[in-house]
């Protein structure tokens, strides 16, 4: 991915995330783990001048509340040092 943003001389990397796993369900098995694992290699081999954006989606049942559903709370809580902005997508 990061030589493709190279190619393409493109300001950085936006990642979108369609569906999460409810706020209580711990059922997201590994998916925390491999996107942070994702998100620390991309941003070693990014330039430091690359952005890395992720967009999660907020729950439709949960739009009122600031329950945040598994695994984003956890890529939110400890990705931080490798994405430069977080974005909640509302389209339901």
């Amino acid at each position: 991915m990061a030589i493709q943003v190279a190619e393409l001389g493109a300001d950085g990397v936006d990642l979108t995330q369609n569906e999460g796993f409810g706020d209580q369900n711990m059922g997201a098995n590994d998916q925390t783990s491999i996107q942070l694992l994702f998100l620390h290699h991309l941003r070693e081999a990014l330039p430091a001048d690359k952005i890395i954006t992720y967009t999660f989606p907020c729950s439709e049942e949960y739009r009122y509340s600031q329950e945040i559903n598994f695994p984003f709370r956890d890529v939110l809580r400890y990705g931080q040092n490798y994405v430069d902005a977080f974005n909640v997508s509302t389209n339901y």
